[in-house]
């Protein structure tokens, strides 16, 4: 399918319209490429972000983390992808560009017993595809194109209740819920002969089903935090929905199916007042997972390892707006989970943030930047390069508690 589709794209990348956010999310029997975000402040600092203390913006894997915050917050973030891909065959090179924006979190925490219970719902993308692409052919004295186009997403939201029974630890458990579509739909246009009838197939893939999950967050000693997550196997319902011209009514097939595991642990430590160093790393096996129709030979491990540094400025009223805000960056290393061409599909990433605090602290306006590369063309035939634009809005005010 793969060598199928590259040498189509090389051979008439002339007349090629194309928008992808990446070539490798639409990997046959997958889901696209996964999106995990702990936070916006997270993700300027290395995409870490598990053991990060934090009562301005809510983390959306380590649930338990909420614990820290003083009053109802919510936050909002959203993300812009930009890539550039590059496809290498028999010594020639085409190249291509695309953007996407997509909606990358909410989270709702509020605080019923300050510092003790806090109840929360989060909703966030679990799996993001977006590629397609348009083909126009010349036989003889016919005309035709074809166009094919393979988007979707899946969503992860949550219901969650946090319990910190002193002011060392915090646990979280939560009741998750997996949703989602994914079109796979091709047509073949005889725009110009009306003699030639026009072929075209479309299905549909939709994911529903509930899992639970749970995270804690442990403060041994006041400079040093441990996080950590783990989402159990989720009972996912899944459908395939198709029609054609031989069958114009839908065709429905029905089954059930799993996600893998997904875990992570991540440290920080605070340092000289105002630096803070952090790592994770996250783990999901998609080869013991998501056997959808035939057996799966394209998918392995999922894994991510970051690293980020953080300074942090004075918040005394005194200070000018300039000197308030927090500078991060990191670096991190992940594997896709897709396997393409043979070959592992492996990102490496440069991260930068910003935090912007304001109403005294309680709430933020966060920042984050990842350059990075997918892929290597000289091994995959295919190198993606791509920049990631986050930004998040996290506010919050007293709710249900009686003020003192």
């Amino acid at each position: 399918m793969y060598r199928t589709l590259i040498t189509l794209l090389v051979l008439f990348v002339p007349y090629l319209l194309l928008q992808a956010q990446s070539i490798f999310s639409a990997a046959e029997n997958g889901i696209g490429l996964r999106q995990y975000t702990t936070s916006v402040r997270g993700a300027g600092l290395g995409g870490t972000g598990l053991a990060l203390t934090d009562s301005a913006s809510l983390n959306a894997y380590n649930i338990a983390s909420w614990r820290k915050i003083n009053n109802t917050k919510i936050n909002l973030s959203l993300r812009y992808h930009q890539s550039t891909t590059e496809i290498a065959v028999k010594n020639q090179s085409q190249s291509f560009s695309s953007s996407t924006a997509n909606f990358n979190g909410l989270q709702l925490g509020i605080p019923i017993q300050k510092k003790k219970w806090i109840f929360g719902i989060s909703v966030s993308p679990y799996a993001v595809t977006k590629f397609s692409y348009i083909l126009k052919y010349q036989t003889g004295d016919i005309n035709y194109e074809e166009n094919v186009f393979y988007e979707g997403n899946i969503a992860r939201s949550q219901i969650n209740l946090i319990w910190s029974p002193n002011a060392r630890w915090g646990i979280a458990a939560s009741l998750n819920y997996f949703f989602g579509a994914i079109e796979d739909r091709y047509y073949i246009l005889f725009n110009d002969n009306p003699q030639l009838s026009d072929d075209y197939y479309k299905i549909e893939y939709r994911f529903r089903g509930p899992g639970i999950g749970a995270s804690f967050d442990f403060n041994p000693v006041d400079p040093w935090v441990l996080g950590a997550f783990i989402d159990f196997k989720p009972r996912i319902n899944y459908s395939r929905i198709s029609v054609s011209p031989i069958n114009l009514e839908e065709q429905t097939y029905q089954d059930k199916t799993t996600f893998p595991v997904f875990a992570g642990l991540g440290s920080s430590y605070r340092f000289l007042t105002t630096w803070t160093f952090s790592a994770d790393v996250v783990y999901q096996d998609w080869s013991e997972g998501l056997q959808l129709d035939q057996e799966v030979q394209n998918l392995q491990e999922y894994g991510q390892i970051g690293i980020g540094l953080e300074h942090s400025h004075s918040r005394e009223k005194t200070r000018k707006f300039l000197k308030k805000f927090d500078s991060r960056i990191g670096f991190s290393y992940s594997k896709t989970g897709y396997i393409f061409n043979s070959r592992s599909i492996n990102e490496y990433m440069l991260h930068a943030g910003f935090g912007f605090p304001f109403f005294q602290g309680q709430a933020r306006l966060d920042l984050a930047f990842i350059a990075g590369i997918r892929g290597n063309k000289d091994e995959t035939i295919v190198e993606e390069k791509f920049i990631k634009t986050l930004i998040s809005v996290s506010a919050g005010e007293l709710w249900f508690q009686k003020e003192r």
